[in-house]
């Protein structure tokens, strides 16, 4: 393990100095502030205490650093200073402190705790490393800002998830829905709009970011085909609807009966891509000039998460709370 430590003064950093040497600790002191930020590109280390400010009636300098190495890398950080109350914005984090210059005792027992977590820290950097190259796969030139974070998102769970299939994750974050994720709350059906002799065909989009009246251009939605469930045979079909609350099974998701879907089952095998401006949100819609697709109906979260994981993992999400099949359409009288 390996601390920097940028402090002019080495006179108050003499006990954490001492710690670090009867525990095997390498350690680095850098006593001018211009050296920080090339020595944290060229050298791994654990942890950073960071001094901020040279002598009275100067700026600064060291919480210039923190801003720098905040907005570009991570690595947990203890500020060491007597000035850290004049912050105007001190930052709210497990991995940043702040202690005045009279609590090396404190300091030595934080950053013990710090390093208690670096080898976990480093493996988690590892695995968001490979996450956030595997979610690039999932980026569009022509989408906008929000879209790409969103896409980068959700390919990094859907990565995440296949790589971890038994993965049972704690109680308290089961259930959290970042607010990143409030895309997953609906997940649309549509249907042809009707012709003359034609039957319509129906839809349903899995697209994460599927609040197709909220697009500000033009954006392509993955669907999957909805069909009749006498399309399979009966043996499949009873088992489909004993895996129902689940959200479906292997590839066929068990739609509920409503007022516009009667005994139909959607086959995540079937992708079509249909674009959003081909879709008009009037469930009413007949101008067939201008739209292709209407929207019909609306699946209510949480089974819009349970629908994507199924499609893309053959699997439930896991955390998702066990309910009722019956309150899965919204906006249905």
């Amino acid at each position: 393990m390996k601390v920097l430590i940028a402090e002019d003064k080495l006179e108050t950093i003499q006990s954490i100095t001492d710690h670090c040497s009867d525990n095997s600790i390498e350690y680095q002191i850098i006593q001018d502030f211009n050296d920080v930020l090339s020595t944290l590109a060229t050298t791994h280390f654990d942890a950073l205490i960071l001094d901020l400010k040279k002598d009275p009636g100067e700026e600064y300098p060291g919480y210039d650093i923190f801003n720098q190495i905040w907005a570009e890398r991570f690595i947990p950080i203890i500020i060491y200073s007597s000035y850290y109350d004049n912050l105007p914005n001190k930052v709210d984090h497990q991995f940043v402190s702040y202690f005045d210059k009279s609590e090396e005792e404190k300091v030595i027992v934080r950053l013990t705790e710090y390093l208690s977590m670096s080898e976990k820290i480093t493996k988690i950097r590892s695995k968001m490393n490979d996450l956030f190259i595997q979610a690039l796969r999932f980026v569009n030139n022509n989408d906008s800002n929000d879209v790409q974070f969103q896409r980068v998102l959700i390919g990094m769970k859907n990565y995440l998830d296949e790589d971890n299939p038994n993965l049972s994750l704690p109680a308290d974050v089961q259930y959290l829905v970042l607010p990143q994720y409030q895309s997953l709350a609906t997940c649309d059906i549509v249907e042809t709009i009707p012709q003359h002799n034609t039957e319509s065909e129906f839809y349903m989009i899995m697209s994460p970011w599927c609040e197709i009246a909220q697009a500000g251009s033009p954006i392509e939605l993955e669907c999957k085909k909805i069909i009749d469930n006498s399309s399979v045979n009966s043996e499949t079909r009873n088992t489909i609807k004993n895996h129902s609350n689940e959200g479906g099974y292997r590839n066929y998701i068990l739609l509920p009966d409503c007022k516009k879907l009667k005994k139909k089952i959607v086959d995540v095998t079937k992708t079509v891509i249909i674009k959003n401006d081909q879709i008009s949100l009037n469930p009413n819609e007949t101008d067939l000039n201008r739209y292709k697709y209407r929207k019909i109906i609306s699946i209510a979260s949480p089974f819009r998460e349970r629908m994507i994981a199924l499609c893309y993992n053959n699997r439930s999400r896991i955390g998702v709370p066990n309910l009722n099949k019956d309150s899965w359409w919204i906006d249905e009288n």
